[in-house]
């Protein structure tokens, strides 16, 4: 599941890349990406600006490809996120696609969660090793934070342990999305980290800045990922 925001400025969000064509540019090369390079069968994208825009195109070429592609579109609560920040919002955006999605409604589904404008280079090897149903890391072992960029989890584990906690994000009191999931998924014995180190590539709209780490950082993280660091089982 791919979450979105296409017109910031609805919401009065605070982003360096603000201009809503080049975003969804970026959300319709990413999800053209996923359809023809990933082993996803089914791709949910779900955006919370209620952004008018024809998707068909990209739904017939999914149905060539022999996948599902389904688009949420909705108003978010823009005056909450507008005070309470973005991570409001992407965590707004879950609870909808859980609440409406065609192919969410089952407890014992899984899903991947991928923010929209990114891609991770090497999603189908971490799609062919990882068989557990809940999968996070943490963000870096400096931080007491949740990698929230892409993650996978169970339907029923989402609705019992993070669907509630949309109402403790507030940025503004340092409670990012990333910081309330650490605080909740901490030493959780069904937590599972990925074998891989998911390889993000894409730009990050607050700041502006490529997620690519170079190769020395990447190197680095791929070793605290190896060693457990990421892993949330051994937080307390």
């Amino acid at each position: 599941m791919l979450t979105g925001t296409v017109d910031p400025s609805v919401g009065k969000q605070h982003v360096v890349l603000s201009n809503r064509l080049e975003r969804l540019k970026q959300y319709l090369v990413n999800i053209r990406a996923l359809i023809m390079k990933s082993d996803f069968d089914c791709i949910v994208f779900c955006e919370n600006t209620n952004y008018d825009y024809n998707y068909s195109e990209l739904e017939m070429l999914a149905q060539d490809q022999c996948k599902k592609l389904e688009i949420l579109s909705f108003m978010g609560s823009n005056d909450i996120i507008e005070v309470k920040g973005k991570s409001y919002g992407e965590c707004e955006i879950l609870n909808y696609a859980v609440n409406n999605s065609v192919y969410l409604q089952e407890n014992n589904c899984t899903f991947y969660k991928l923010t929209g404008r990114i891609y991770v280079e090497n999603i189908n090897k971490i799609l062919a090793e990882t068989s557990h149903d809940t999968v996070f890391i943490r963000w870096d072992i400096r931080k007491k934070e949740v990698d929230t960029r892409f993650f996978k989890v169970q339907r029923g584990f989402y609705r019992e342990n993070l669907y509630r906690l949309l109402d403790r994000i507030d940025e503004g009191a340092h409670l990012s999305i990333e910081e309330v999931y650490f605080n909740s998924l901490k030493g959780n014995p069904h937590i599972h980290s990925f074998k891989s180190y998911p390889v993000i590539r894409g730009i990050c709209a607050s700041l502006g800045k490529p997620y690519d780490l170079g190769l020395f950082k990447l190197t680095y993280r791929k070793l605290q990922l190896r060693a457990g660091l990421l892993d949330l089982r051994r937080c307390s």
